[in-house]
């Protein structure tokens, strides 16, 4: 099946919301999106669901997403706030991303993520 996005323009940021089957860094096809609608909007403020997913990342494949994150989006100013489950508490994939220079941060509670992304 893969990944499927929605996509939703909100006030100050764009809400990308990834549904689908989750096979670890095949996500990224959903990360791939965010350019194009951060493009399309003219809006460099993001949040990113991923709470549909129920998987535990490896800890090669948060280095790899946090990687990714950091090579892709850092040049663009790019400030994504993920969504997770509440129960997927490992921040491997925002430390590697946040100490690589992408503005990236992990949530489990959505009023949290909107008020980080509009400071």
């Amino acid at each position: 099946m893969g990944v499927e996005v929605e996509c939703k323009k909100k006030e100050g940021y764009i809400h990308l919301k990834l549904k689908g089957e989750f096979p670890g860094v095949q996500i990224l096809t959903g990360f791939d999106k965010i350019l194009d609608f951060v493009k399309k909007y003219g809006i460099a403020k993001v949040l990113l669901d991923i709470r549909s997913f129920d998987y535990e990342l490896s800890e090669l494949e948060s280095f790899s997403i946090g990687e990714y994150i950091s090579k892709t989006y850092m040049n663009d100013l790019i400030k994504i706030a993920c969504l997770r489950s509440l129960s997927k508490k490992n921040d491997f994939t925002e430390t590697v991303a946040v100490n690589r220079g992408a503005t990236f941060k992990l949530f489990d509670n959505e009023n949290n993520a909107i008020s980080w992304l509009k400071e």
